[in-house]
C-alpha cells in the first residue's frame, strides 16, 4: 500500500505593507580571475531577507528596509564568505577570495568498491513534501545527519545519493536547478563546512520525480563522526513560482494572496522529536534543529526532515 504523502511548505506568510523599498542589483565574481560565480548566495544580514545569483553571477534583491546600515552577506561553495556594506549604492561588484587550501585537498585513497552499504531513510516515516522553509523570504538549506555505517572498520566512501521529489501542480512538468552538499560536522554536532568542494548544481528531471547522483567521482571518505547531506534552494527566476492563499490576520482576512516560492519541492519524512532527531534548517541566525520550528503540533508530535537512500562503498 503506497503510503499517504503529506505536503506543506512552511511558509506561513505574513501580509505587510511597506511604505518605502529600494532595489538594488550586483554582480558576483572571482577576486583573481574576475571569472562569474554562478548561483552564489545573497542574504541581508540581520534581517529575513536575501536571494541568489543566476548563472552569470548577477542578482536583484528589492529591500524593505531603506537603511544605509544594511549589509550584505555573500558566500558560495569554495570561497570565503564576505559582509558588503550597500551604503547608498544601487549596483555592486563583488568579489570574492577562493579557499585555496581546502580546494586543493585530495583524497589519495581510492575505493576498493568490494562492499556495499545501503541507507534508505524513507523507511523511518511517513512522506512530506518540504520546500522554502523562510517562507521565500531568502534561500533555504536543509541537512540530514548521517553516521559511518558500522560495517566499514577501515575506508568507507560516499558512493551514490537519490534524492526524492514532491509534485505539485504549479511546476508540473518542469524542472528546478538546486545546490547538493556534503558537509562535515562541527564541534557543535551541526553541519560545519563542505567536504564535497566542488559546486554541485543539480537539476529536478521534468518528468521523473527522483534523480540518483553518482558521487564516487568525488571521492569522499566519510568522516569518523559521520556527515551531514544538504539541500540549498536556489531563488531564480527559471525556479519561481506563485503560490495563492487566504490568510486571517487579527480580524481581517485577505483572498487570493500570491507568494513567490522556489522550486523544488523535495520529499522527506516526519520523524518522532526524540533525542536522536538530527536534522537542521539553515536560517539567518545560523543552522537550527528543525524541531524548533515548532509545527509539531500540526503533525501529532512528530517533526519534518530531509531523507536520502545512500549507498556507500569501501
Amino acid at each position: 500500500m503506497q503510503a499517504k504523502v503529506i505536503f506543506i511548505l512552511f511558509c506561513l506568510a505574513v501580509v505587510t505593507s511597506y511604505a518605502q523599498s529600494r532595489e538594488i542589483s550586483g554582480e558576483i565574481v572571482d577576486e583573481k580571475t574576475g571569472k562569474s560565480l554562478a548561483f552564489a548566495s545573497v542574504l541581508v544580514a540581520k534581517t529575513e531577507q536575501g536571494t541568489s545569483a543566476d548563472e552569470n553571477g548577477v542578482f536583484s534583491l528589492k529591500l524593505k528596509d531603506t537603511a544605509k546600515t544594511l549589509k550584505l552577506i555573500v558566500s558560495n561553495i569554495g570561497y570565503e564568505s564576505k559582509e558588503v556594506p550597500i551604503l547608498n549604492k544601487e549596483h555592486l561588484c563583488i568579489s570574492l577570495n577562493r579557499l585555496i587550501e581546502e580546494l586543493e585537498t585530495v583524497n589519495l585513497i581510492r575505493p576498493k568498491n568490494t562492499k556495499r552499504h545501503r541507507v534508505n531513510s524513507f523507511r523511518l516515516g511517513k512522506q512530506i513534501g518540504i520546500g522554502n522553509f523562510s517562507g521565500g523570504k531568502y534561500p533555504s538549506t536543509v541537512a540530514r545527519y548521517y553516521q559511518k555505517p558500522e560495517d566499514f572498520e577501515a575506508h568507507c566512501f560516499i558512493n551514490e545519493i537519490k534524492i526524492k521529489f514532491f509534485s505539485i501542480p504549479e511546476r508540473q512538468y518542469k524542472t528546478a536547478k538546486f545546490r547538493l552538499r556534503i558537509m562535515a560536522v562541527d564541534s557543535a554536532g551541526k553541519p560545519g563546512k563542505d567536504i564535497l568542494f566542488k559546486d554541485l548544481i543539480l537539476e529536478k528531471p521534468k518528468t521523473r520525480n527522483s534523480l540518483k547522483v553518482d558521487m564516487s567521482q568525488f571521492y569522499i571518505e566519510v568522516p569518523q563522526q559521520g556527515f551531514f547531506v544538504a539541500l540549498e534552494h536556489l531563488f531564480i527566476q527559471e525556479n519561481a513560482y506563485k503560490e495563492v492563499h487566504n490568510y486571517r490576520v487579527n480580524d481581517t482576512i485577505y483572498k487570493n494572496v500570491a507568494t513567490t516560492k522556489y522550486a523544488p519541492v523535495f520529499k522527506g519524512i516526519l520523524e518522532e522529536n526524540d533525542e536522536d532527531f538530527n536534522s537542521y534548517y539553515l536560517s539567518v541566525a545560523g543552522w537550527r534543529k528543525m524541531n524548533k520550528l515548532n509545527v509539531a503540533q500540526k503533525f501529532d508530535g512528530e517533526i519534518p526532515a530531509p531523507a536520502f537512500v545512500i549507498k556507500f562503498t569501501d
